[in-house]
């Protein structure tokens, strides 16, 4: 009997690590999985490009090459002039990680070792030390605020109509690790999450891609995400979320490097001793809810989790 046409080859599924690299195969694979998933060697066989070039132009280890993105869309019956101004935006993206100046959300790096032949230090009692170092930060964060030095728009008061939470600063948040990379927003952003007694602290930093300016501004979401295990199993994801929580502000860029910040804002979840993260996510769009909110499979970027007990 005649076969019938051959479906493409599923590959290694791609988990999404907020760089830009990852975020562009994941538009191809849907990109392809649109177009009814052709073969590889289907799609060379049309656009005339080796089948393993198309193949890693969505494997997620490197951005594609004009040229291959080129074929693979048109083999997929895409936009080409869309794509290549998306591959343009991705590239930005990544030299921006690769660049040293772009700081990193927490040090987390560890200490520099002594040299093994260098002379022992003497023991200092840590008595002394602590109200020593209070006051050489309080020095040097005095000297910033003088000098208006300190950065603009970080963990500012969240605007209305939401009541004003505690002050917060990310030394005292568990932040995400590493920026992710919002494609839609052109921004790096970073949820951030911190237990209180009366509630949780779920706020976002962000920082936009490039230097210029953001016609319109970014709109940001942020919410906490409900981490109960069947949940996540069942990928429910729409249960792990509650509009009541939801929250959002509009951060304008004027063509700095600044990190601004969405909230802090203080939530109180519905049930105890349950694991939560802030989860987030940004757009140019301003609706109340960010896109794909009513979708089950939408998640957003968490932060790391923290247990909620009420006091």
């Amino acid at each position: 009997m005649p076969e019938g046409p051959r479906r493409g080859r599923r590959k290694k599924p791609l988990v999404h690590d907020g760089t830009p690299v990852t975020a562009f195969a994941l538009g191809l694979r849907e990109l392809r999985a649109r177009a009814g998933d052709p073969p590889y060697r289907t799609m060379a066989e049309k656009t005339h490009v080796a089948a393993n070039v198309l193949s890693q132009a969505d494997a997620g280890h490197r951005l594609p090459t004009t040229e291959a993105l080129v074929a693979y869309v048109r083999a997929c019956d895409g936009d080409v002039e869309e794509w290549t101004v998306r591959l343009t935006r991705a590239q930005a993206a990544q030299a921006a990680l690769d660049r040293p100046e772009l700081p990193a959300p927490i040090d987390q790096s560890p200490p520099t070792p002594e040299p093994t032949n260098s002379r022992p230090r003497p023991r200092v009692s840590a008595r002394l030390l602590l109200p020593i170092g209070g006051l050489v930060v309080v020095a040097a964060v005095a000297g910033l605020l003088l000098s208006g030095l300190w950065p603009r728009g970080v963990w500012p008061r969240p605007p209305a109509p939401h009541p004003p939470a505690p002050p917060v600063t990310p030394a005292a948040a568990s932040c995400r690790p590493t920026w992710s990379y919002m494609e839609a927003a052109e921004i790096f952003f970073l949820p951030c999450i911190e237990r209180r007694p009366e509630g949780l602290l779920v706020s976002a930093l962000a920082k936009p891609v490039a230097r210029g300016v953001v016609e319109g501004g970014v709109t940001v979401w942020v919410w906490p995400m409900n981490l109960k295990e069947n949940l996540l199993r069942s990928r429910e994801y729409h249960l792990t979320r509650n509009r009541f929580t939801l929250r959002h502000c509009l951060l304008d860029f004027d063509g700095g490097d600044e990190i601004k910040t969405c909230g802090p804002f203080l939530v109180r979840p519905a049930d105890q001793g349950t694991l939560y993260a802030a989860s987030g996510t940004a757009d140019e769009d301003h609706d109340q809810v960010p896109p794909g909110w009513s979708s089950s499979s939408f998640t957003g970027t968490q932060s790391p989790a923290v247990e909620w007990r009420a006091r």
